[in-house]
């Protein structure tokens, strides 16, 4: 793990939609790429995925695959930085 890599990060657009069965995605930009959190419950994240394919990942580097293999590495820790953000912390303390 690269110490204070997740810290370094500039999350943009943050945003929450989530469905009727407790499955709710985040979705995020960093440097202008999109992607998405998927998780199961509140304290359940699985993936992260990238929005679009095929694309230009600064992390994985052009590819067309879905999920983004650098971020999830840092999954956890990038999870609870995102449940901090002000545009969703409200909406996930609520959440069921």
């Amino acid at each position: 793990m690269i110490p204070g890599f997740v810290d370094e990060l500039e999350f943009e657009n943050v945003r929450l939609e989530e469905d009727d069965e407790g499955f709710f995605c985040i979705h995020f930009k960093i440097n202008g790429m999109e992607y998405e959190l998927f998780c199961e419950g509140k304290d359940l994240p699985y993936e992260i995925c990238h929005s679009s394919i095929p694309h230009e990942c600064e992390f994985c580097g052009p590819n067309d695959d879905d999920t983004c293999e650098c971020l999830n590495v840092f999954l956890d820790e990038i999870y609870v930085k995102l449940k901090e953000h002000p545009n969703i912390r409200m909406k996930l303390l609520f959440m069921k």
